[in-house]
């Protein structure tokens, strides 16, 4: 197996910790936002495959609310994850932002969104 240093896109782990912090530090101001018009999203060139299961997918999902208000509303940490080689998105209108396979001429390899 190939040092995490050498590995691609999401797959370098110290990238994945890095990024997933500033994600979850920016989606704190979501709240604040009237319009609710914020997004968070942690892009890449490629999708985590060799560290996709430890890092990426158990945080892909989680939402996050405001301790300090009782009724707060909870909001996605991640409204998007993009690899170019496979998407995940929380925010439905992030995933028409990015279809990829719109560019891509007929018959070549699509990104795969989930």
């Amino acid at each position: 197996m190939a040092n995490t240093k050498e590995l691609p896109g999401l797959d370098r782990t110290d990238d994945i910790k890095k990024g997933a912090a500033q994600v979850l530090k920016f989606s704190r101001f979501k709240f604040d936002c009237r319009k609710g018009a914020l997004r968070a999203a942690l892009i890449g060139n490629t999708y985590a495959e060799t560290h996709a299961g430890d890092y990426i997918d158990p945080l892909v999902r989680l939402h996050v609310t405001r301790a300090d208000q009782a009724d707060s509303r909870a909001e996605w940490i991640f409204d998007a994850v993009i690899g170019l080689t496979l998407n995940r998105f929380n925010a439905e209108e992030l995933a028409h932002l990015f279809a990829f396979e719109t560019l891509l001429p007929q018959g070549s390899p699509r990104p795969n969104a989930r």
